[in-house]
């Protein structure tokens, strides 16, 4: 490694370099259209609740099931780099995630039921 060379949070950058030409795989892929895959999504963790929270560019915030690390837990993504709502995935910097309903949805949704029950006696 060059002298005063530093790449990610890894001492010799292997493992930044493996994520980013991963990144760089998926997105060519995402581009072309034959990406995100059944099975990278099956494989994907699920975020629920999630929403776009300014992260130098843009990362997600959610509550996460599955995460390979984390577990389940809220969590902010590493940084956003594609994301396509109706078909249900986002790609971080790190991974491919499922979406479950965003954020917005869920309150949609709380403040229809809220509003449809009846106030008690």
């Amino acid at each position: 490694m060059m002298e005063g060379f530093w790449l990610g949070d890894d001492a010799d950058g292997e493992h930044t370099l493996a994520t980013l030409l991963n990144l760089v795989q998926d997105l060519k892929a995402i581009k072309g259209g034959t990406g995100p895959t059944h099975a990278e999504l099956q494989h994907a963790p699920l975020l629920n609740g999630y929403q776009l929270e300014p992260y130098l560019s843009f990362c997600l915030s959610g509550q996460v099931t599955g995460h390979p690390i984390l577990g389940n837990t809220q969590i902010h993504t590493s940084q956003l780099w594609a994301i396509d709502q109706q078909q249900g995935w986002a790609r971080t910097f790190s991974r491919y995630y499922r979406l479950g309903d965003s954020l917005k949805d869920l309150r949609e949704e709380l403040e229809r039921r809220l509003k449809t029950q009846s106030p008690p006696n």
